[in-house]
């Protein structure tokens, strides 16, 4: 007899038996997409053959990026709420190709950021057969590539844009010098968002899946319990040194 669908493990439930190894194929895939996605050029070009209406161009107004699962969904879609007119962004390339490239053609950035262990522990459940060890150095590439462009461009941590955008926004305008409307962060601004990445989920994932609850970027308490182990693993002792470079990269990024 089958697992009820509400009882059923998810494929990204690790526990401390798993040897985190991953899949062959699946780690070699992931690593060739790291390194393409921190190269400017490469980052760019395989953007535009990908997903064209995403990728960077001459006019595009925003760029809007971070490692994946740091509220990059939410934030795009409630950027746009409260303008007087379509933006042009760029987003969920999840590549620091696009970011450095966008910084050197004077391309307003927010670099979205969220605690290395809190991101690699949620993309770990929709890319199950990927090393968490492989997903915190992805962190890290992301992060990175970007130290030396520090000035450049705006910072939200995921604290901050899931608790007050409008403030992050106003403070992009001012180190920036750009004139975005701030979001106002109301709770029925915040459902009118949520309702968008919903709908927007709905488009690729049934809603009626698991898929459609791991992936869709809105609070879920169920999934947040599915990380519970994942982030155990990841506070265990062979991911200190990772850790370590992550947390730096976090307090240099983040407090820059």
């Amino acid at each position: 007899m089958g697992k009820e669908r509400g009882t059923r493990t998810p494929a990204g439930h690790r526990t401390d038996a798993d040897p985190d190894v991953g899949r062959a194929v699946a780690n070699l895939v992931y690593t060739a997409k790291v390194f393409v996605a921190a190269r400017p050029v490469f980052a760019v070009v395989t953007a535009r053959a990908r997903r064209p209406d995403l990728a960077l161009r001459r006019d595009t107004d925003v760029v809007i990026e971070g490692f994946p699962k740091s509220a990059n969904s939410f934030v795009t879609h409630a950027f746009r709420m409260p303008q007087d007119r379509p933006l042009k962004i760029t987003h969920h390339t999840h590549a620091a190709g696009v970011v450095i490239a966008a910084c050197r053609r004077r391309i307003p950035v927010l670099v979205l950021i969220r605690q290395p262990l809190d991101a690699a522990s949620r993309i770990a459940l929709v890319r199950p057969h990927i090393s968490l060890r492989l997903l915190l150095r992805g962190w890290i590439s992301f992060y990175r590539p970007l130290l030396p462009w520090r000035g450049r461009f705006a910072v939200g941590s995921f604290e901050e844009v899931t608790n007050d955008l409008g403030a992050v926004m106003t403070a992009m305008n001012e180190r920036l010098g750009t004139r975005f409307v701030p979001f106002e962060h109301t709770p029925e601004n915040e459902q009118e968002a949520f309702r968008a990445m919903e709908d927007d989920w709905a488009t690729r994932i049934d809603p009626t899946e698991l898929g459609h609850e791991l992936n869709v970027g809105r609070p879920s308490p169920n999934r947040d319990a599915l990380t519970e182990d994942i982030l155990a693993k990841l506070r265990s002792a062979p991911y200190e040194p990772l850790r370590a470079e992550a947390s730096y990269l976090y307090s240099q990024i983040a407090g820059g």
